[in-house]
């Protein structure tokens, strides 16, 4: 019966047990075998409720087929059934009540108030019975009894579904609102505030439980960027107008705290269908800060100079910060690595000048801190907490934080605060010929003792591998100079290794195809680590090439023959020497004996012909 619809709806105990009563109520007065109310759950029609009177053969959760029953023509044709002897009627012979002995029936339709099946309520008796008026009338008012609380449980039902929607509905705006990166703050018809979102506490410093039902204008305070003359709340003249209106570009909002925010924002009206204005919603975003640090950036940091370039401030002291080395250890250790030293130096710039002055991010690693009325004195003593402050930071026990810093004041109305800027950059520039070499160099020692923990490219590796290339290139007559770069390539050739997981760089099985494509990115890496070093830019090809082949099958960049830098060539045999005679997890160490076989028998595929001839006969002699 595909026509029949049908819910899945919960009955509770209690009314379980209510037409349970019933039910057995009609059939003490009714004095009939069996009462019933049954559930259609096509294609099966089954025995919700069966009355505890005698010999009635039906039990609770009876299921039977929905072919020639009295139920199925009941809800077939939705109107009462009066079967007063089935044996006399030849369309029951198939009905397998008949065969349970009951051969009369009364029974009616029980619906949901939309209109769906529930089932029925009926009768039924092993003896021939025309159930008089008073019968059909007594189930006529159970039907009406059981579908009103039917009426009553859809809808409970559905009040519960309207909830919950409701409330997956908040759930998901509230997600929404907090997610979404600009300020989001509505108001009601009187322009006191109503939803404020994470974003916009974190703007305005106030939190949503501490200002609702208070004026926007009391919380949300604006200026004007260039005369610093108050501005109305864009509330009002929306809720005046009913219309969308945008802030101007030179609007600045302060906080709770008094801190300044260039702003862009745009309120609209909440209106309800008719039209009527029900509150405001107002969208902000602030456009004064940096995404990494959370400091100003250099945009909303040149209207800051220029708004405080007044004689009344008076002296104006300028910190220029530079970080030394950021670029190598973004080559080295990637720029996450990176990104933290930038928020560690915003950290300390924060913390060391508190309120005295305003902080920025200027550039990719260049920072700023203007110090109105603040004497050439005062800004030094800072500069000199900041550096010494910074070297007290190191990340993950191996990259120390130096920083190049710069400081300069103006005293006199007529002075340029550009030309005092420039001064502090160039003070930067002097400050970090003696500070970033030694910091680089120290940066690459820790680079290199990390590589060495991670993986087998140890310090006795290096060394092993640094001594016969200076013995290969003293044989063949290389110049003092290019016996150095050897030796610096002896230390250096994996460096670009440092990024590369220990797993990886230990594992003792095959390597997948993912884990082999990310080993062999390391030759760039460490050509991007050298080149970024003046002193170590004379082995930064030889670096890249180290694992190219004689026969063009080597990578990075598949340089054949004489096209290979000649140190990477002399690198590469006595690199595949040291690991076969020493061996690693991967792979046992052999005899010199076969190593030498080996180098012999990839003699002008992998390896130069001429330089493994004569690296044979240094290591044999």
């Amino acid at each position: 019966m595909d026509y029949i619809k049908a819910k899945d709806i919960d009955i509770s105990k209690k009314t379980k047990k209510n037409w349970q009563e019933i039910v057995d109520i009609i059939a003490e007065l009714t004095d009939v075998t069996a009462s019933l109310i049954m559930k259609v759950e096509p294609p099966y029609m089954k025995v919700f409720r069966s009355s505890k009177s005698k010999n009635n053969p039906y039990n609770v959760g009876d299921k039977k087929e929905l072919s020639g029953l009295y139920c199925e023509e009941v809800i077939k044709t939705d109107e009462k059934l009066l079967v007063s002897n089935a044996l006399k009627v030849n369309k029951w012979k198939n009905n397998s009540d008949i065969k349970l002995g009951m051969i009369s029936y009364l029974g009616f339709p029980i619906k949901w108030p939309d209109g769906d099946f529930f089932g029925t309520i009926c009768v039924l008796d092993t003896e021939e019975n025309k159930f008089n008026k008073k019968t059909v009338n007594l189930i006529k008012q159970f039907k009406k009894l059981i579908e009103a609380e039917l009426k009553n449980i859809y809808q409970k039902k559905n009040l519960k579904e309207e909830i919950a929607k409701k409330e997956k509905s908040e759930k998901k705006l509230s997600t929404i609102l907090h997610s979404i990166g600009d300020g989001v703050i509505t108001t009601d018809e009187n322009g006191r505030i109503d939803i404020m979102n994470s974003t916009a506490e974190k703007i305005t410093g106030y939190k949503l439980e501490e200002v609702k039902g208070d004026k926007l204008e009391d919380v949300f305070k604006l200026v004007n960027s260039l005369s610093g003359e108050s501005v109305n709340s864009p509330v009002e003249e929306v809720l005046a107008t009913g219309k969308i209106v945008n802030m101007k570009a030179d609007t600045t909002l302060i906080d709770k705290n008094g801190h300044i925010y260039q702003i862009a924002d745009s309120a609209a009206p909440i209106q309800e269908m008719e039209g009527k204005i029900q509150g405001v919603v107002l969208v902000f975003s602030d456009i004064s800060r940096d995404n990494l640090t959370g400091l100003y950036n250099n945009s909303f940091m040149e209207e800051i100079i220029r708004r405080w370039d007044d004689k009344k401030q008076l002296p104006i002291s300028i910190i220029m910060i530079d970080i030394n080395g950021l670029k190598l250890v973004n080559d080295g250790y990637g720029h996450k690595q990176g990104d933290k030293l930038l928020i560690k130096t915003a950290e300390l710039l924060l913390s060391c000048v508190t309120n005295k002055g305003f902080v920025a991010r200027w550039g990719g690693d260049d920072f700023i801190v203007l110090l109105p009325r603040t004497k050439e004195a005062k800004a030094r003593e800072l500069s000199h907490e900041i550096a010494a402050k910074s070297g007290e930071i190191m990340l993950n026990d191996e990259i120390n934080l130096s920083l190049g810093i710069g400081t300069s004041t103006k005293i006199d109305s007529e002075q340029d605060i550009y030309k005092i800027l420039h001064s502090a950059e160039d003070e930067v520039l002097m400050d970090k010929l003696t500070r970033e070499k030694s910091a680089r160099n120290l940066l690459l020692k820790n680079m290199l003792k990390t590589l060495g923990a991670k993986s087998f490219e140890t310090k006795e590796h290096a060394e092993r591998m640094e001594r016969l290339s200076v013995k290969l290139g003293e044989k063949i007559g290389l110049s003092r100079e290019k016996l150095n770069h050897l030796s610096l390539l002896a230390s250096l050739h994996d460096i670009g290794k440092i990024n590369i997981d220990e797993e990886i760089l230990k594992k003792p099985s095959a390597l997948t195809s993912v884990e082999w494509e990310t080993i062999k990115k390391h030759p760039e890496k460490g050509f991007a680590i050298a080149h970024a070093i003046e002193e170590f830019v004379p082995v930064a090809e030889s670096i890249r090439s180290h694992h190219e082949r004689w026969d063009g099958t080597g990578y990075p960049q598949g340089l054949e023959g004489v096209e290979i830098p000649f140190l990477a060539r002399i690198i590469s045999i006595v690199d595949a020497y040291d690991v076969m005679i020493n061996g690693r997890s991967y792979k046992k160490a052999i005899s010199q004996k076969e190593a030498i076989q080996e180098l012999i028998g990839c003699s002008g595929s992998q390896f130069d012909p001429e330089l493994v001839e004569a690296f044979v006969g240094i290591i044999s002699d």
